[in-house]
């Protein structure tokens, strides 16, 4: 498998500015799925960024280790701005090409469409005549409001991103996505194999009981922008506080990042000055995400289904979430309609719908409370490892008969 994986490790080693944790997951996760099925796997790295930083040891050098059955290898990297991406492709092909000589790997899957990736993934097809298979998991859509200034997009990384998914997609046996949704607007042509949650379900479910005067616990992560629904969020919240005090008390909690944390920040205070409980964390390592996650009682992931990545883009943390067993409220995007309706509450996208939502999970918890344990049992039966794998697995075998 090939894609931009990094770790906590990494980032702070090579110094790169952020570490991508959703397409870091998406990544381990799939391929130990594919270990869970009988695979063996590796994950090959290129871990490095055009906007990487000057460091006084200007080569990393290539490193590798092990993580619930896959083998992880960054390739090396030089420690120079611009001149890190440009060095990427070839460290990356290198180590892609030693690993197949090794063995010959049957199945070649790239994470998204990154030009190291594509480059690597294409050699390893001519090369070693392996299958390939595309996940995409964003799609790139160029639009000509961004080129004049008014869109929230990189015309220039957009363009290069289309024209790199493209080709991807071309070369490719098979492709995978995250929702059905993504079929039309990556210009797909044949069915793709739809993985939409891929967990460990093992040690996931953290359901527990409530006393009756104990608050109820309410967490926002992720990317806390307008788009991921936080303006909404915070003005549903304060629409619930002034409707008085409520049968039980709910207590929100946010964690993630913000592209304007100081405009989060004051959103939050005048929230609080209202009478919300808000606690804010701000990005915290994935030990302290998993110990927030295991304190919480339902999520709220509140995705504008009629923004610019309303179709393009799916927060997979909804089936984390549910693989924990909690009660999870959002919008309908990706594939989450599909989902039955005692697993999930799909809320409109309404600061008053959902602030409705906040005081009928206070009045009427024990009803609510159900759902978590159902969405637990639904995620094991159809996100966990085992059953990925096999979907993966025979959806190649399907195509090598054919």
């Amino acid at each position: 498998m090939i894609g931009n994986f990094l770790n906590e490790e990494i980032v702070k080693e090579r110094k790169l500015p952020s570490l991508n944790q959703a397409a870091s997951n998406r990544i381990v996760r799939i391929a130990q799925a594919l270990v869970k099925s009988g695979g063996k796997v590796v994950v090959l790295s290129g871990a490095s960024t055009m906007r990487l930083r000057f460091d006084r040891c200007l080569i990393h050098p290539s490193k590798e280790f092990s993580i619930g059955g896959v083998t992880i290898v960054f390739s090396a990297i030089v420690a120079v701005p611009f001149l890190s991406f440009l060095c990427e492709p070839l460290f990356l092909l290198v180590k892609t090409i030693k690993t197949g000589l090794r063995k010959r790997p049957d199945l070649v899957i790239m994470y998204n469409y990154y030009p190291a990736t594509i480059l690597a993934g294409f050699m390893a097809k001519v090369f070693f005549r392996s299958r390939v298979i595309l996940d995409i998991e964003d799609v790139c859509t160029p639009r000509l409001i961004d080129w004049i200034g008014r869109g929230d997009g990189r015309p220039a990384q957009q363009l290069l991103g289309r024209f790199l998914m493209q080709l991807g997609i071309a070369f490719s046996d098979r492709v995978m996505v995250p929702s059905q949704r993504f079929t039309q607007s990556a210009g797909l042509k044949h069915p793709p194999i739809v993985v939409t949650g891929c967990i460990d379900i093992a040690e996931k479910r953290s359901l527990r009981s409530k006393k009756s005067d104990e608050p109820i616990m309410i967490l926002i992560s992720g990317k806390l922008d307008a788009e991921q629904g936080v303006d909404l969020v915070l003005d549903a919240i304060c629409a619930f506080t002034t409707k008085g005090i409520p049968p039980r008390a709910l207590h929100f909690h946010l964690c993630g990042f913000s592209d304007n944390p100081s405009l989060l920040t004051k959103r939050i205070t005048d929230a609080t000055e209202q009478g919300a409980v808000i606690v804010f964390h701000g990005c915290v390592s994935a030990p302290e995400y998993e110990h927030l996650l295991w304190r919480t009682d339902a999520c709220v992931a509140m995705q504008n289904p009629h923004g610019r990545h309303g179709r393009e883009k799916t927060p997979s943390k909804v089936y984390e979430y549910l693989a924990h067993g909690k009660i999870v409220i959002a919008t309908d995007v990706g594939d989450f309609g599909q989902l039955p309706n005692d697993v999930i509450h799909l809320c409109d996208y309404d600061e008053i719908r959902l602030s409705e939502c906040f005081s009928d999970l206070s009045i009427n918890w024990e009803d609510w409370s159900c759902m978590g344990h159902r969405a637990a049992e639904h995620a094991e039966a159809e996100f966990g490892f085992a059953s990925v794998g096999k979907k993966i697995q025979a959806s190649v075998m399907m195509e090598e008969l054919s």
